[in-house]
């Protein structure tokens, strides 16, 4: 523990871990589904997704450009694929296609947002959800969110 990120709360209580800060924030601010089934879901999904990074961690550190070539096509036609099918059928439990859980935004829905629109977009400049064409449109919904939306276009740019 002490290593980044850290939410420190009231200056005192310190958080560290992203999915532990991720998950507390959701809690807060309502965004963990209104029931603890609906809890649960949102946390499978959450989980799928981060399991992609455990690839992605070899892949960034590969230093031979080829192998790392051969690397981001397999993990963008075989992990990512396998990953979007199984949150499709997880959706497909939900009550309404609106959002991935519930009939709100919730965790699920912003980490799977954060995922397509940067984190893979980043390591895979030609990614697109094309062949996945209600989690493309729950992508742009999202995208359309006003807050979402503004912070997109003020955020600092990073490297990471």
């Amino acid at each position: 523990m002490g290593v980044l990120p850290i939410l420190e709360i009231d200056g005192e209580v310190k958080i560290f871990q992203s999915a532990a800060i991720n998950r507390y924030l959701a809690r807060t601010f309502g965004f963990m589904g209104s029931n603890s089934l609906e809890e649960a879901r949102i946390d499978v999904i959450y989980e799928c997704l981060l399991d992609l990074l455990t690839p992605l961690y070899g892949i960034y550190a590969e230093k031979d450009e080829e192998k790392k070539k051969g690397m981001l096509k397999k993990f963008q036609e075989e992990t990512c694929e396998k990953t979007l099918r199984d949150i499709e059928v997880l959706w497909e439990q939900n009550e309404t296609d609106e959002f991935l859980v519930g009939k709100k935004i919730s965790l699920a829905d912003i980490f799977f947002f954060d995922y397509v629109h940067d984190l893979l977009k980043r390591f895979l400049p030609s990614f697109n959800l094309d062949g996945h064409p209600k989690l493309k449109a729950l992508a742009e919904r999202l995208e359309s969110i006003p807050q979402i939306n503004k912070w997109l276009t003020k955020r600092p740019v990073t490297e990471r």
